[in-house]
């Protein structure tokens, strides 16, 4: 096969995977199967072709059929921690889909900073896109976070908008769930006749158009209002409709949604047996999906059901689990605290065995609640100071020993124009805008795995291969080299087009050994010595302003992922004549 051939079968090939990537666009809401056998199709000819955005934005619908069909969150985060790898650059609407799914994914485990954050980098990417069925999809999903947030007149501003949009382009799927979403304000707000109006308009057109998912929502949510009501029999009857079609669907996340309603209400009726069915399925369901919020609620149902049985060491056992699951919300997952918590449930059910078991569970409860809320604020702030590893280490030792890394990578930055800048503007602005630029730093840290040291007044320092070791570490600390230097691109555009002064960045790195540990008995600091933290800092000196310069030793280990230009040997002071490079690319 000659040349022209192949050039004209890979041409080919690519027009396939953009019809495709249009065909999952347009049917990944409405016709998930569809689609999903499209990004199948996709991946393996991109894959042929070695196209890498192709095989992402496949991975991206993979991670939907996981999350959303087959109920297996962990690959579900697989797939989409290896898209977002190619894809994170981009501006494409797998992009937004991968964040809206992000969001989810992070929202029903409990991580509802990081949810709410994906959720709304998906709305905003989807706009810019100027993709409708994507910004509709992205806002409703963003407004039922908010519903959740108890910030409704957010929630139905947002869903007022997806409204208009799913109505224009005629996507029925989405029409009805809006609806069924400010349904669910009205419910919030006790509003129930309005309520009802919604959820009723919206499931006769899910039944006309065949959208069970939409329809067991609908029952689901109309059962919730009666209960409210305390209309329990027509409750019971809505929920057990909105169950069996979940069922039949194996809609896991719905199912589990339901169980606990039912649960509730048998509670709520005194009908024990039942309640602890729907509960212990709950627990089945949110277990299997990683949906710890949930999955809290059910052990909270079963541990009120066996004390209202007067079954207290069942009480205790799922009270217990329910406290498990809430130090995992809260993002205390070691054993050292389960322990702890644990000593205090046996200590004060021994002080109280005389009290009943509602007021002892009460008051334990509040202990644990103000424990765990001071761990947190500790453990945050020492967190902010020194690296997880070394603050696990200082917490069981009372020290952490200092560590030799045979090969670290060190990168410094400095401002160009900084001084002239100090003398034009007022001094809050000068720390808004320096700000600004740290912390778009220490997530570029953060995403290209940095610990970051120290800033001192306009300079910064970040070190990779630290305090875990790796063999990754000089490309890492290039590739977050190139996300600073084209944050600062944007930024300095940002300020020029408002005719705004700027400063410019120079960025200097080098590969060698140091000895890392803290200093300091009072004010802890994590930070690193060795000649090579000095050759690192003359990289940044002799580098040029919005470039990445780098020392030879570091080319070495990076020459065959980046685009590099020589420079030669440049005079580093009291360091002699050294070889230094830029990356392009």
């Amino acid at each position: 096969m000659n040349e022209t051939q192949t050039e004209q079968e890979k041409s080919l090939t690519m027009a396939a995977i953009k019809k495709l990537g249009k065909k999952i666009a347009e049917t990944r809401i409405n016709d998930r199967l569809s689609a999903y056998e499209s990004a199948q199709e996709l991946y393996k000819l991109s894959e042929s072709i070695g196209h890498e955005l192709g095989m992402a934005e496949a991975k991206v619908m993979f991670a939907s059929q996981a999350y959303f069909r087959e109920n297996d969150t962990k690959r579900a985060l697989q797939y989409l921690e290896e898209a977002l790898i190619v894809l994170k650059d981009s501006t494409s609407y797998s992009l937004a889909w991968l964040y809206i799914l992000y969001g989810n994914v992070y929202w029903r485990m409990g991580d509802f900073d990081l949810g709410f954050e994906y959720a709304h980098k998906s709305v905003e990417l989807s706009k810019q896109g100027d993709i409708p069925s994507g910004v509709a999809w992205t806002s409703y999903i963003l407004g039922s976070f908010y519903v959740e947030m108890k910030q409704y007149e957010q929630a139905h501003l947002i869903y007022s908008e997806a409204l208009d949009i799913f109505e224009q382009i005629g996507d029925l799927e989405g029409f009805t769930s809006t609806l069924g979403g400010l349904g669910n304000i009205a419910t919030a707000r006790k509003e129930y006749t309005l309520a009802l109006e919604y959820y009723e308009k919206a499931l006769p057109c899910a039944q006309k158009n065949d959208l069970p998912t939409v329809e067991a929502r609908m029952y689901n949510d109309i059962g919730v209002v009666y209960e409210q009501q305390n209309n329990y029999p027509l409750a019971l009857s809505y929920l057990q409709k909105a169950y069996d079609i979940r069922v039949e669907l194996q809609n896991i996340l719905g199912m589990s949604s339901t169980e606990l309603n039912l649960g509730r209400i048998y509670t709520t009726l005194n009908d024990y047996p039942n309640a602890l069915f729907y509960y212990q399925k709950s627990v089945e369901s949110t277990s299997s999906i990683m949906a710890n919020p949930r999955l809290q609620r059910a052990y909270q149902g079963l541990a009120e059901v066996y004390k209202l049985l007067d079954k207290s060491k069942e009480a205790l056992a799922y009270y217990e689990k329910y406290m498990e699951i809430y130090t995992i919300v809260m993002g205390e997952e070691n054993e050292a605290k389960h322990a702890s918590l644990e000593a205090k449930h046996d200590l004060e059910i021994h002080k109280l065995k005389n009290i009943e078991l509602k007021k002892a569970n009460d008051l334990i409860a509040q202990q644990n609640t103000y424990i765990i809320e001071e761990k947190l604020k500790s453990e945050k702030l020492l967190l902010n100071i020194l690296p997880e590893e070394v603050a696990d280490e200082l917490k069981e030792k009372g020290y952490a020993t200092p560590h030799f890394y045979d090969q670290t990578t060190i990168l410094f930055t400095d401002f160009k124009g900084f001084t002239n800048l100090v003398e034009l503007l007022p001094p809050q602005e000068v720390i808004e805008e320096l700000n600004t630029c740290f912390l778009a730093f220490d997530e570029i840290c953060e995403q290209y795995n940095l610990e970051k040291i120290k800033t001192i007044g306009d300079s910064y320092m970040a070190v990779a291969g630290i305090p875990v070791k790796n063999d990754t570490n000089a490309i890492d600390a290039v590739r977050a080299g190139l996300a600073m230097q084209a944050f600062m691109a944007q930024w300095i555009a940002e300020k020029r087009a408002k005719n705004l002064p700027v400063w410019e960045l120079r960025l200097g790195i080098h590969t060698g050994c140091v000895i890392a540990g803290v200093i300091g008995k009072n004010k802890f600091a994590y930070d690193v010595w060795g000649d090579a933290v000095n050759i690192a800092s003359r990289m940044e000196s002799s580098g040029e302003a919005n470039k990445v310069n780098i020392s030879q030793t570091t080319y070495e280990l990076v020459k065959d992922k980046f685009v590099c230009e020589p420079r030669g040997k440049i005079q580093a002071k009291n360091k002699g004549e050294v070889e230094m490079y830029f990356v392009l690319a």
